[in-house]
């Protein structure tokens, strides 16, 4: 890729989303050391792959509609919500005098923005998906459903969403339990 094609696809940030995620997949080791988390990796990475695997090779198709599109989309909308909030929650928690930034909180917060950033950037990247299906697909074709190959590419995407956002649950919860201290 040549320097301006870098750079203008640097613009995006699309790497940074994707790093800023994976720097959150981490655990401690028995010298409170933080390491690359390969269970985490496995679970949200692997698993949701064999998933659209499956989905692939026995053939299930999935049925495009006006409400899964729709749907889809609020939770992108909803998602860049939160992440403009955890924004705000973040700038207050760095502006409170009672934590550093060493401290467990603003860490979590930092971590929470990373993954709702890259839950959003996954939502709106099925978003465009199904939407450019929905555009360039015949009526007729589309009544059969995709085939089994984008079938397994949107279960695949769609399970890692929703796994992402399990995490960001955990998260809130755990930054919750911190202040309720």
């Amino acid at each position: 890729m040549s320097p301006r094609m870098h750079r203008y696809l640097g613009r995006l940030g699309l790497g940074d989303l994707v790093k800023d995620h994976l720097n959150t997949l981490y655990e401690f080791d028995a010298q409170n050391q933080g390491q690359n988390s390969w269970v985490d990796i496995f679970v949200f990475y692997i698993v949701p792959i064999f998933a659209g695997l499956l989905c692939w090779t026995t053939g299930a198709r999935l049925y495009v509609s006006d409400a899964l599109v729709g749907g889809i989309s609020i939770l992108t909308g909803f998602l860049f919500g939160l992440l403009i909030h955890i924004f705000s929650i973040g700038i207050k928690v760095a502006d409170d005098a009672r934590y550093g930034s060493g401290d467990k909180l603003p860490i979590l917060i930092d971590e929470l923005r990373a993954n709702v950033s890259y839950a959003c950037g996954v939502g709106l990247f099925i978003t465009l998906m199904l939407i450019t299906f929905v555009a360039f697909i015949k009526p007729t074709d589309l009544e059969s459903g995709l085939n089994s190959a984008m079938t397994g590419i949107f279960f695949s995407l769609f399970a890692h969403l929703v796994l992402t956002l399990l995490m960001v649950i955990r998260r809130v919860r755990s930054a919750y339990k911190i202040m309720a201290k």
